[in-house]
């Protein structure tokens, strides 16, 4: 994924690209472990990083449309250069 909007303070407020397409989703951050080192600032990232992550795709349907909450249990990997690598 590509992060294309962050929340610092929260678990929401966060988009991102997902996979090959250029549209952007809402997603939950629920990885505790990465939200402390970005808000501890410890590394830093760049908008356009690229990371490996744990999804998980929520659907929930009614008569009359489909919703989808996406959650990203963990951050995994990190594609940068090592002094800036997150994970």
């Amino acid at each position: 994924v590509c992060f294309t909007q962050v929340n610092f303070d929260s678990h929401k407020g966060w988009r991102a690209v997902i996979g090959a397409g250029d549209d952007d989703y809402a997603v939950e951050m629920a990885d505790d472990a990465f939200l402390k080192k970005v808000q501890g600032k410890q590394q830093a990232f760049l908008k356009g990083d690229l990371f490996e992550v744990t999804l998980e795709e929520i659907k929930s349907s009614s008569a009359s449309r489909s919703d989808y909450k996406r959650v990203i249990k963990s951050v995994d990997r990190h594609f940068a250069g090592k002094d800036r690598r997150l994970t």
